[in-house]
Parts: C-alpha cells; sequence; structure tokens
C-alpha cells in the first residue's frame, strides 16, 4: 500500500515541473519575440534607450532559455532567481526611458 500512496505524489511532481517548464520556456520565448520587437520599434523610432534594451533582451532570452533546459529539471532556483534578475533590470529600464522623455 506504501507504493500506491506515493505514485500519485510523484506523478503530481512530474505534472508540476512538466507545467513550470513550459511556462517558463513561453517567458524565454516571450522575451526572445519582444527583444526583436523592441528593436523593430527602435529602428521607427529611432531611439537609443530601446536598441539597448533590445539588444539585452535578445541574449537575456537565449540564455534563459539554456539556462532552463541545463537546470529545470535538476534545481529551478537558479534559473527563478536569473529571470526575477532580468526583470529587475527590464524594469529600471523602462522607467529610466520614461523619465528621459525618450
Amino acid at each position: 500500500m506504501n507504493n500506491q500512496n506515493e505514485a500519485p505524489s510523484k506523478g503530481r511532481i512530474s505534472f508540476l515541473s512538466f507545467v513550470i517548464q513550459n511556462i517558463y520556456s513561453l517567458l524565454c520565448y516571450s522575451m526572445l519575440l519582444g527583444g526583436f520587437g523592441v528593436l523593430l520599434r527602435a529602428h521607427i523610432m529611432h531611439s537609443e534607450w530601446l536598441y539597448s534594451l533590445g539588444y539585452i533582451g535578445l541574449p537575456a532570452g537565449v540564455a534563459c532559455y539554456f539556462l532552463a533546459v541545463r537546470f529545470l529539471h535538476r534545481n529551478i532556483r537558479p534559473f527563478v532567481y536569473v529571470m526575477a534578475v532580468l526583470l529587475v533590470c527590464a524594469s529600471i529600464s523602462f522607467v529610466a526611458g520614461a523619465f528621459n522623455g525618450n
């Protein structure tokens, strides 16, 4: 009976990790597409801070995706920390750009 009680919890954990992996993959793809969109918008508006944000967003999305592939099945904490740092940096960039009037 112990095996029957342990099996559903293992199934729930694997399903949860599958869902988390797909969410973070979606975030990485969104970051990549957002980087392309920002670069296109920067080209139209001729805005330097948008260029820099786009050039940061593209490699950050690629790096986050490879970090997710490498570490997600073992430990999710490093990837969560990297995503938190990137979100803070993106927020600072947007606020700085808003105050500069660009």
